[in-house]
């Protein structure tokens, strides 16, 4: 599979119904995502995949998932850059929980609070649904106890 491949079939792909005892999604983008950690240039790929989050911000893709465990295998400087463009677009429960996980990789005090500022943004932007909003006021509520010890 060619990046190209990958992208034009992620774009084309519409996640199945929780009603649907034949198809899975969370299955299937496991398999498409295992094709694409063997495609050359799959960095490419990566803002694909945070606007096909963005696409379907109601949709479960696991915990974390296909789509997170892909992307995080590049390593967080490979991402960082597209999840808070993500973010700033329209935040999701996916894409909160991948920034609270770069969040609890922090250790100065200081960055965690600059962090849970931006948080606090995401988890007020017009376009955040209402899951996504939950998600992040739960991670403030959970990075606040871990800065107070």
């Amino acid at each position: 599979m060619t990046i190209e491949e990958f992208i034009k079939t992620l774009d084309a792909f519409v996640p199945f119904s929780d009603d649907d005892l034949e198809n899975d999604t969370e299955k299937y983008l496991y398999r498409l995502m295992a094709a694409w950690k063997q495609t050359p240039d799959k960095e490419k790929a990566v803002p694909m995949i945070f606007r096909f989050m963005e696409r379907y911000p109601d949709t479960h893709f696991g915990s974390p998932g296909p789509l997170v465990h892909a992307i995080e295998s590049l390593g967080v400087r490979s991402y960082q850059d597209e999840l808070q463009l993500s973010l700033l677009r329209q935040p999701t429960p996916l894409t909160i929980w991948m920034y609270n996980r770069v969040i609890n990789s922090l250790t100065d005090p200081g960055i965690i609070g600059a962090h849970l500022q931006r948080l606090a943004l995401f988890a007020r932007h017009p376009l955040a649904n209402e899951a996504s909003r939950r998600e992040a006021e739960d991670f403030i509520e959970h990075q606040r106890g871990r800065l107070q010890g």
